[in-house]
């Protein structure tokens, strides 16, 4: 079951709180002991700590291939999971290189070298105390509260589970509504005759509400009771549609479980935004207007 989609301010949580004092409970036993999270922090720490290579007297460890991953995480794509590690190891040496080699040239000492350094300091700051300073403020009580507080306001939507059979022209869609008109199984006729993706599955679209489809066939769908199918086709810019609507039902709210993430997100970036709004009160900032087009 997927979450619905939160406002702005940003909140969506839907479960009975029955649900949330078990989830708590079971919190309890899962959580391990404050020894052992930190035996398992130190090995971690050991491991991300060991050198991989040294280009000139220069180590990188595999901390360095960590963030070199998330850098180059483009690139990685195309490169086979089994070579990832040799060809980030030859990222930081080929990089390691070059960058001695500007050294030489002085490169570092131009304008433009120093400002780009000091952008890419201020990120890497910035994503620092985000990580050390803002990110521990977020508590599992904070996130149960808000998922508490955003039930309250969880208001079902009316969904339809339906199938569809896709087909070129108008004259087949007719055919095919004849033949379930003569009796013909709908997920049958859509195995054989849908040039749509869900035909090896009968049709099937599964459950959707409002504002997920192409306005023609939701509005078809919409308008069908359970068991029954269009006597019309349908036209959209894929093609021509018979559709049969399986059953309908109301939605239900995500899980905690299935919420949690989300909310963390929305707890940690109300976090973020009370620190900024309060930095920026203390701070001197002149934005500078952007001079107007010359009209023509």
């Amino acid at each position: 079951m997927r979450p619905l989609p939160v406002k702005s301010t940003c909140r969506t949580v839907r479960e009975p709180l029955l649900r949330i004092a078990l989830f708590a409970a079971l919190s309890a036993f899962l959580v391990p002991s404050a020894a052992f999270a930190q035996e398992q922090q130190a090995d971690q720490n050991a491991l991300l700590d060991e050198v991989v290579v040294t280009v000139n007297g220069v180590t990188y460890t595999n901390r360095d291939l960590r963030v070199a991953s998330v850098d180059f995480a483009e690139e990685l794509v195309n490169v086979p999971r089994e070579e990832r590690r040799e060809y980030l190891i030859n990222i930081l040496i080929d990089m390691q290189l070059l960058a001695a080699e500007a050294r030489k040239e002085k490169l570092d000492e131009l304008p433009l070298y120093q400002r780009r350094l000091a952008e890419l300091q201020a990120r890497t700051l910035r994503n620092a105390y985000l990580q050390e300073k803002m990110i521990p403020l977020v508590t599992n009580e904070m996130v149960q509260d808000l998922y508490v507080e955003e039930l309250a306001k969880f208001e079902p939507e009316t969904q339809v589970r339906a199938r569809h059979i896709l087909v070129t022209t108008k004259q087949e869609a007719e055919k095919i509504i004849q033949d379930l008109n003569d009796g013909g199984d709908f997920a049958e006729l859509a195995r054989e005759k849908s040039t749509g993706p869900s035909a090896p599955n009968g049709g099937d679209l599964g459950f959707f509400g409002r504002g997920r489809m192409v306005s023609s066939f939701e509005d078809a769908a919409f308008a069908l009771k359970a068991g029954e199918f269009s006597k019309e086709p349908v036209e959209t810019q894929f093609g021509w549609h018979v559709i049969k609507v399986e059953e309908t039902r109301d939605s239900e709210p995500p899980t905690f479980a299935q919420s949690a993430p989300q909310l963390r997100g929305i707890v940690l970036n109300n976090i973020i935004e009370e620190r900024v709004a309060e930095l920026r009160k203390g701070a001197e900032i002149e934005v500078v207007p952007q001079p107007e087009a010359p009209s023509e």
